[in-house]
């Protein structure tokens, strides 16, 4: 009987050290959507929206039609700082959508988000506004 004990507890044991390893893996690959020290781009956000600014070419289509609003980026900010994965999550016209991406495309690395002191792939939305 007491054998039987043993050979049930060394495998409940062995399973939850599986467990957790297996949990630590999933979590190098995490995308965080909450983290302890938000992702920022370098400089700022003064500095950013100074980038913004001098690299945004209003599109001509967009001038024809007076098109005007704000565009949602979505992208993850990885461990290095590197911007990927860039969407548009909410857009204005198909013309400032492309040039919002194009805009954060063009951004230097960021400063990664942080959680429990290590850098982690976080989400980030980027409102970049569009006005006449």
């Amino acid at each position: 009987m007491k054998n039987i004990f043993r050979i049930i507890l060394l495998a409940t044991l062995t399973f939850g050290a599986f467990q957790v390893q297996a949990s630590i893996l999933v979590q190098k690959d995490t995308v965080y959507t909450i983290v302890d020290v938000e992702p920022q781009f370098k400089g700022g956000e003064k500095k950013m929206a100074k980038f913004i600014q001098e690299e945004v070419v209003y599109p001509q289509d967009a001038l024809d039609t007076k098109a005007q609003g704000v565009v949602y980026i979505q992208f993850i900010v990885e461990k290095d700082g590197a911007l990927s994965n860039l969407k548009v999550v909410k857009g204005a016209n198909i013309a400032l959508n492309k040039e919002a991406e194009r805009i954060v495309a063009e951004m230097s690395n960021w400063t990664p988000g942080l959680k429990n002191n290590e850098a982690v792939r976080t989400y980030y939305v980027l409102p970049i506004n569009f006005r006449l």
